[in-house]
């Protein structure tokens, strides 16, 4: 289903008070994209007709879209995920992520997961759509991020372009800091200069 207005108001700025708080600073507010938006819904369709359960979308990555999912339990009489609690679950990964490269686990050394929270905060980012889909007694959320951040890059640069403000060794602090007023005594801010 596409969200109502005041929903889709409610996730798109629990998504920039994200962003605005995120470490590194400078990522542009994101901008509500009905046309993500549709293909969002149409994704979470087609996982509830599949009824597999919780499946990333393999196009995603070719067609250069973020992409994070969430799924829950689904009665008739309840809508039980709402575009608010998934963005929500997804922000509160933070918690976990301290700066690391992102990489294909996209996990701390405890298994808590922050990839969902990485894409959420990512600089490539400048719109999103969300949207959900019920049947089969489950739920589906679905949001489309603009860019998708490239969880999977080969090299440091491609990493550094995703995610700039990285430490260059994942447990000095200062290194992180240093990285960081560098890239911003630049003028670097997000997606380009300021």
């Amino acid at each position: 289903m596409s969200a109502t207005s005041r929903e889709a108001q409610a996730a798109l700025d629990l998504h920039n008070k994200a962003r605005r708080e995120a470490l590194g600073g400078c990522r542009p507010d994101l901008v509500w994209s009905r046309s993500l938006e549709a293909i969002a819904e149409a994704y979470a369709k087609k996982l509830v007709r599949m009824n597999r359960g919780m499946i990333h979308d393999p196009r995603a990555a070719e067609l250069n879209m973020g992409e994070n999912l969430t799924m829950g339990e689904y009665s008739p009489k309840l809508l039980v995920l709402t575009l608010t609690e998934s963005t929500r679950g997804w922000v509160n990964e933070e918690k976990w992520y301290k700066g690391e490269p992102v990489s294909r686990t996209m996990k701390d050394n405890r298994g808590n997961q922050w990839g969902h929270y990485t894409q959420v905060i990512s600089t490539r980012c400048t719109k999103v759509g969300i949207a959900y889909a019920s049947g089969h007694n489950v739920q589906f959320v679905v949001a489309r991020p603009s860019q998708w951040f490239n969880s999977f890059a080969k090299t440091q640069e491609e990493r550094e372009e995703v995610f700039p403000w990285q430490p260059l060794w994942r447990h000095h602090e200062w290194e992180f800091l240093i990285k960081e007023e560098l890239w911003m005594s630049q003028g670097k801010c997000g997606l380009g200069e300021v």
